[in-house]
């Protein structure tokens, strides 16, 4: 924003070995993604993007499907990661900021370590 840095805050959820969700907040410009991404090995991705900026009436929600080898959801979360945040640029550009993210290398290892979660 206008050259200089601003901060967001992305978490992430899992459901289990095949759902992941991820959020990502930039407060400053009032721009929140919600993104869910379901596969399993040998079916598709299904992803829905959630963009919330301004009121409610300007939410709005995508939804795409990626071959397996393009977001697994099991084996490479860090895609559906960028996917998620080259979804959040795409969304900041639609809004008229330019945007550049820096990811934190320690928060994408975390990501795609197993879930002590599971099995119950």
């Amino acid at each position: 924003m206008d050259g200089r840095r601003v901060a967001s805050e992305t978490r992430y959820g899992e459901v289990g070995a095949y759902v992941l969700v991820l959020c990502t907040c930039v407060s400053d410009l009032g721009v929140d993604l919600h993104s869910v991404y379901v596969g399993h090995p040998g079916t598709s991705t299904r992803v829905t993007h959630l963009a919330l900026s301004g009121p409610p009436s300007q939410a709005a929600s995508e939804t795409a499907v990626y071959p397996e080898g393009d977001l697994p959801v099991v084996f490479a979360r860090r895609r559906c990661l960028f996917d998620h945040l080259q979804r959040l640029q795409d969304e900041l550009g639609g809004l008229g900021h330019e945007a550049g993210i820096n990811v934190d290398d320690s928060g994408v290892s975390e990501l795609e370590q197993p879930s002590s979660l599971w099995p119950l």
